[in-house]
């Protein structure tokens, strides 16, 4: 029996040295962070562009992507700032002109047509699937002069590399 616990130590040492000789010293990379193309469709009324690039990078524990000048119906929704989204705790930014992480797997940013009346805010918001290599998600376009209601609406998905 001595023998066979033997064995077995030794085996469990090789196993663990081969994985250590796998592995990174900085461990694996993030998979959010990096370039992903990004497609729009089934939007009702014109809505530009249909497909971009998102360059994802991290602060901290945020990550954040530069959103593309995007148009709808004609007017260019190409703003910057933030706002609370919907939180009573406050720990949630929609930020305008960017693609955000806020809890989890979930995505949101967001472009505003400012000072122009109907449906002029694209509302992009994704989840990213288990493997953090695709993200689903809808773009929704909100009429703030009607209560924020939903005017029309667009798969949104993301793929890495």
């Amino acid at each position: 029996m001595t023998r066979s616990r033997a064995v077995a130590v030794l085996a469990v040492l090789t196993a663990l040295t081969a994985l250590g000789a796998c592995s990174s010293s900085t461990g694996p990379s993030d998979p959010v962070q990096g370039t992903w193309h990004a497609t729009v469709t089934g939007m009702t009324n014109a809505f530009t562009p249909t497909s971009f690039t998102l360059t994802v990078g991290k602060t901290g524990s945020a990550y954040t992507s530069p959103l593309p000048a995007m148009s709808y119906d004609g007017t260019a929704l190409d703003s910057s700032g933030s706002d609370d989204f919907g939180t009573d705790s406050k720990d949630s930014v929609m930020a305008y002109g960017k693609l955000v992480q806020l809890v989890g797997d979930t995505l949101v940013g967001a472009r505003v047509g400012r000072g122009t009346p109907g449906c002029k805010i694209a509302l992009v918001i994704g989840w990213f699937n288990a493997k953090k290599d695709s993200v689903q998600g809808y773009v929704y376009m909100l009429d703030s002069s009607n209560g924020f209601s939903e005017c029309d609406e667009a798969a949104f998905a993301a793929t890495k590399g």
